[in-house]
């Protein structure tokens, strides 16, 4: 089986802005990279298309949905990007400044954010996603339209890395990873 992770394409918030769970517009330029997606995905048949509730995946999931004639889109939950709890729309150089965020920094893995999660139960909800699909045919594609932070939990579970190395695969926007399942 073959998913292929397709991170969002860029958005529109000022720069160094902490956006995990907020619903964010897309850049102006959201038309002509959701075209450089589709371009890149064509000819592909996808089994089953998931995409996270928030818009700026749901709106490039529908784009695709149309020029690739896809099957019907599945909304999950579980394919929301991190939540950030109270840092979300904060500046990322504000946040480094409050006391709470130095352990956070240091272990975000197991420290939640306040009022949000930690990436380890961010890779827990992804476990959960890629778990479903060991009843499936294996070989199908799969087409997961999401977030780097989802993305980067996908990879290291496949791929059994250590999820303080998570961050060592660069995420682009509108970015495709092709990922096999066994």
């Amino acid at each position: 089986m073959h998913l292929y992770l397709v991170r969002h394409t860029q958005v529109d918030v000022p720069r160094g802005m902490c956006y995990g769970r907020t619903e964010v517009g897309l850049a102006k330029t959201n038309l002509a990279e959701f075209g450089v997606v589709a371009k890149n995905l064509e000819g592909i048949k996808f089994k089953y298309v998931y995409s996270s509730p928030l818009l700026r995946c749901l709106k490039l999931a529908n784009f695709l949905n149309e020029k690739l004639d896809l099957p019907k889109i599945i909304i999950d939950d579980r394919l929301q990007e991190l939540n950030f709890g109270v840092w979300e729309t904060k500046l990322w150089s504000d946040i480094e400044q409050m006391e709470y965020a130095t352990g956070w920094f240091h272990d975000f893995v197991n420290i939640p954010c306040p009022n949000g999660e930690s990436y380890l139960q961010l890779i827990s909800r992804a476990k959960s996603f890629i778990h479903d699909f060991k009843m499936m045919d294996t070989n199908n594609n799969i087409l997961i339209v999401t977030h780097g932070g989802v993305v980067r939990a996908i990879n290291l579970l496949i791929k059994n890395i250590d999820p303080l190395k998570a961050f060592d695969l660069e995420v682009d926007y509108g970015q495709i990873i092709k990922l096999e399942i066994n």
